[in-house]
């Protein structure tokens, strides 16, 4: 951008004394004034990209937070018996807005194919984490090497995707 200030602001009238003393001042000042505004653009420039990186790196985050409202939305309308329980029942709908709030903000900056897979994935895994766990469901190998599966494609698409 051109910096336009009137000449007095540029050198001082004291500072005037003689026509090369006078070039040797504006040179200096304009100079400075250049030099200044490109270090202030470079300035921008790096807090823009700290910001965009801080942004990129935060969906991810947001990413993640909405996988974990999915596996509570999940275990929680599993203990909502039908929906027959009211206090779980809400925790449900609850878990939902907030697991979709969250993938629409991470959505800001993941492509939706990623995130929405890696969204899934977190609460396919999760749950069956939590089903083996709370619910005493099935451990077996075959369960295990097909969640495991899913959860390197998870990593895969998070590698992929950056």
């Amino acid at each position: 951008f051109v910096v336009v200030l009137p000449l007095p602001v540029l050198v001082k009238e004291r500072e005037i004394s003689n026509s090369q003393n006078f070039r040797e001042i504006l040179l200096t000042r304009i100079t400075r004034i250049f030099t200044e505004s490109v270090y202030f653009h470079c300035a921008i420039y790096r807090r823009i990209g700290t910001f965009l990186f801080w942004r990129i790196q935060m969906s991810w985050i947001y990413l993640f937070i909405a996988g974990i409202f999915e596996i509570v939305w999940a275990v929680a309308l599993k203990h909502a018996d039908g929906f027959s329980n009211w206090f779980y029942s809400t925790v449900t709908i609850i878990g939902m807005v907030a697991s979709v709030y969250f993938l629409a903000v991470a959505m800001r900056t993941i492509p939706l194919g990623t995130a929405y897979a890696i969204w899934t994935g977190i609460g396919c895994i999760g749950a069956f984490i939590a089903g083996i766990l709370l619910f005493g469901e099935a451990f077996t190998v075959s369960r295990t090497v097909f969640a495991s599966l899913i959860a390197i494609g998870i990593i895969g698409l998070k590698f992929s995707a950056s």
